[in-house]
């Protein structure tokens, strides 16, 4: 009887054990809860406790030397959450309540906040994998992890970088709304690492700048892995000529869905001290 209990508690802990770490739960809050005000053990009574642990120097949002900057867990309050059409920051900050980056600057503060206190705070989120480094799934930052997003936004409030304004709010907005309140997972962002394919040496276009090789197994009807061979490179930007694209993901290697037949220009940039640019038609 012991043996049979001990084996059923077994299951039950290897099956809670295997549901925990492929659920991929982690914890986010939007700017409305970032922002509200301190009850029982709501967000913002988190905020309260962990700020100073999180972020002892303050939260900051853009690039130097332009910078929005908040000191304190009630500064972050008084300016969350923000609406109105994202744009630029055209001055620096301190406990500022409003910005002109108006949605913009609320979205890359929540998103800092959630990226931060996930770091400092193990029991912040159940996933033993932090949050700024899972995956982007959807949207305009597909393929990117959270910490390049929020580099990416940051960029994008002070006029650098590819992400148009616009993109940087729908990528910041899509990651802090993912996990919302630790409760749901919406199932945009991905826990899973991504296995490099094999590169095919022999599947090559050869330009003045960069390489592009296909994937060896691929193609597989509309299914296409790409290599970007661009020597230096830091990061890279895919554009796949179905107008869809990648932005300033740091892997060499993509996989890619055409919508269906058709002739598709492929172009690859590797962002270094030169960019290197690389071309691909694929036809289909």
């Amino acid at each position: 009887m012991i043996g049979k209990c001990a084996a059923v508690l077994l299951a039950i802990v290897l099956a809670t054990t295997v549901a925990h770490a492929a659920s991929c739960q982690l914890t986010t809050y939007n700017q409305t809860a970032w922002g509200t005000s301190p009850s029982g053990n709501n967000s913002a009574a988190y905020r309260n406790t962990h700020f100073g642990t999180a972020f002892p120097s303050g939260v900051r949002i853009g690039v130097e030397p332009l910078t929005a900057h908040w000191t304190s867990s009630r500064a972050v309050q008084l300016f969350l959450p923000q609406t109105g059409t994202p744009a630029m920051l055209n001055a620096s900050s301190i406990n500022a309540t409003t910005t002109s980056a108006k949605s913009l600057a609320g979205e890359a503060l929540t998103l800092t906040l959630n990226i931060g206190f996930d770091a400092a705070d193990p029991d912040f989120g159940e996933s033993e994998k932090p949050l700024s480094e899972l995956t982007v799934a959807n949207g305009p930052c597909s393929g990117m992890k959270v910490s390049e997003v929020l580099g990416a936004v940051n960029q994008a409030l002070v006029g650098q970088g590819t992400l148009s304004v616009q993109e940087a709010l729908s990528c910041a907005k899509l990651v802090n709304d993912n996990f919302e309140a630790g409760i749901v997972n919406r199932g945009n962002l991905s826990c899973e690492e991504q296995t490099p394919p094999v590169k095919n040496e022999s599947v090559q276009i050869q330009n003045i700048s960069g390489t592009i090789s296909i994937a060896r197994w691929y193609p597989k009807g509309t299914h296409y892995v790409f290599f970007c061979n661009a020597s230096g490179a830091a990061n890279y930007s895919w554009y796949f000529g179905d107008g869809q694209k990648l932005l300033q993901i740091k892997n060499d290697n993509v996989y890619h869905i055409f919508p269906g037949a058709g002739v598709y220009d492929v172009q690859c940039i590797g962002h270094g001290a030169q960019n290197r640019t690389a071309n691909l038609q694929v036809i289909i």
